[in-house]
């Protein structure tokens, strides 16, 4: 009997180890993948690019677009992430499927909300990450009426991104997900990302823009 104790012991220890492990990893894709896709989201979708010239205008005139993009994308711009990874519940996970022919199957894992990783996103050295707990004026502003200027602690920021939590198809490879980006009262735009593992690194494939304000 205590041959059997001994034994067991150390097994249970080992089914509880991967049991958190796996339900550590599940929980930590959303930050994983985000972590890996943010810079993509920020150069496609929150950076302000001005109108593209039309190539009949001359070569010189979408040169000077071509330098002044360029310029855009290395300025250096403070950047707030929504503290809250949001979940989706069951109608609006079998809504986005339904529309959008994902094949994937809803979990109760996909309701929950998880906090971002600021820390761990990997972008680029001009962008400065802030979580928005930390810009208390960004909750209120729109009630308020006011823009970003109004508030010293706004005046600077470029843009606040909103992230939902990411639907992976059944193949493991690849992924939807829905993000809000905010540049100021009454100043936004949605969009709707098609993501791929591709030599286990995930990229944007396709992206379209759902809402504008």
């Amino acid at each position: 009997m205590e041959k059997s104790r001994q034994i067991i012991g150390p097994f249970l220890i080992l089914i509880l180890f991967f049991s958190c492990n796996k339900k550590t990893i599940k929980e930590d894709y959303n930050n994983e993948i985000y972590s890996q896709i943010l810079q993509e989201v920020i150069d496609s979708c929150a950076t302000i690019l001005p109108p593209q010239p039309n190539k009949n205008q001359g070569k010189e005139v979408f040169e000077k677009y071509r330098q002044r993009v360029k310029e855009i994308h290395n300025e250096k711009k403070i950047i707030a992430i929504f503290d809250t990874i949001y979940g989706n519940n069951k109608d609006r996970f079998e809504k986005i499927v339904r529309e959008n022919n994902l094949n994937a199957k809803w979990n109760i894992s996909d309701s929950v909300n998880s906090m971002v990783d600021v820390e761990n996103y990997k972008i680029n050295s001009n962008i400065k990450l802030v979580e928005a707990t930390d810009l208390p004026s960004l909750y209120k502003f729109s009630p308020d009426n006011k823009s970003w200027e109004n508030y010293n602690d706004l005046k600077d920021l470029y843009v606040a991104i909103e992230l939902r939590r990411i639907i992976i198809n059944e193949n493991k490879l690849d992924g939807f997900l829905q993000i809000g980006i905010i540049c100021g009262n009454l100043c936004g735009q949605g969009f709707d990302l098609w993501i791929k593992n591709e030599n286990k690194k995930w990229k944007i494939v396709k992206r379209k823009a759902t809402w504008i304000s």
